[in-house]
């Protein structure tokens, strides 16, 4: 890309140099010490569960770079399901250490007594990620009742 500089206005003169050249690079996320931690994020965005089976496994990734220990906080949160109720709500850390990016797992209880009369959810988010990591999409997975 090619500019040309021109003089505006006021008693300023243009040097030597009349023309200047600009170079874009696209900057790789490692650039930044902030993302070295890679991606946390859920594999799924809405999963069915079945109270037969007491609770519901959630899968949760690190990707692209994993530099550095790092950790991210999960919690449960209200939709139409109510905790204590429809679920048992969770909350907690899943943790990394530097160079690791296997699949960590959490596992939320379905409460007994069968599933509700009418169809109900609840969310799970990942929050608060620390290390250099950062959460990417999904970060939040609504589980159906």
């Amino acid at each position: 890309m090619r500019f040309r500089l021109a003089l505006q206005s006021g008693p300023a003169r243009l040097g030597y140099y009349d023309s200047a050249r600009l170079l874009l690079r696209k900057a790789a996320a490692s650039a930044d010490r902030s993302q070295m931690g890679g991606d946390i994020s859920f594999t799924e965005d809405q999963v069915q569960a079945l109270a037969a089976r007491g609770s519901v496994r959630l899968v949760v990734t690190r990707e692209g770079y994993t530099m550095g220990a790092v950790s991210v906080q999960f919690e449960t949160q209200d939709d139409s399901a109510v905790a204590g109720a429809d679920y048992a709500p969770v909350s907690g850390t899943l943790s990394w250490l530097d160079g690791d990016n296997s699949a960590r797992t959490l596992d939320v209880p379905i409460l007994a007594g069968g599933a509700p009369a009418l169809e109900s959810s609840f969310t799970v988010r990942l929050v608060r990620p620390s290390g250099g990591a950062q959460l990417a999409k999904p970060s939040k997975v609504t589980v159906m009742l």
